[in-house]
């Protein structure tokens, strides 16, 4: 299976300017842990978890106001549709990120996958290879 037989469509996002706050309440009323930050193309320049709100701006005493800009991590990491659920969960433990903005051909947001995403899929495909691999094995115990 893809990418796009798992992500969350579409995605939850809001613009640099957007608050802290305004951001929170798009997680809050789409039931969501991430809202991707977009330029005016729809295209993505950041990305703000539940965790960025409490460790960047709570814990450090910031404004609700302060702009996503200032509290966004901006070296945001996309995945395309096409790509298979299992490289998209070794792309997301190289990067050590449980969600990634899905992109379409023209480098905009279409969705969004998380890990729990695909964690069904990729549970699948291990089963798949241990079910190939367990007769070699038990074969060379004998």
């Amino acid at each position: 299976m893809r990418v796009a037989d798992h992500m969350s469509s579409p995605a939850v996002v809001c613009l640099t300017t957007n608050s802290a706050q305004q951001a929170a309440r798009l997680m809050q009323e789409h039931r969501v842990g991430v809202v991707v930050v977009i330029d005016l193309d729809h295209r993505p320049v950041g990305i703000l978890t539940d965790r960025d709100l409490a460790t960047r701006v709570l814990a450090r005493g910031l404004d609700p106001a302060t702009p996503v800009q200032d509290v966004m991590t901006r070296d945001v990491v996309t995945i395309g549709t096409d790509i298979p659920a299992a490289d998209a969960a070794r792309h997301m433990a190289a990067r050590t990120c449980r969600r990634l903005p899905v992109i379409n051909e023209h480098g905009q947001v279409i969705g969004v996958v998380g890990i729990e995403d695909l964690l069904p899929d990729v549970a699948d495909e291990i089963y798949q290879i241990a079910r190939v691999l367990a007769p070699e094995h038990h074969a060379s115990r004998l």
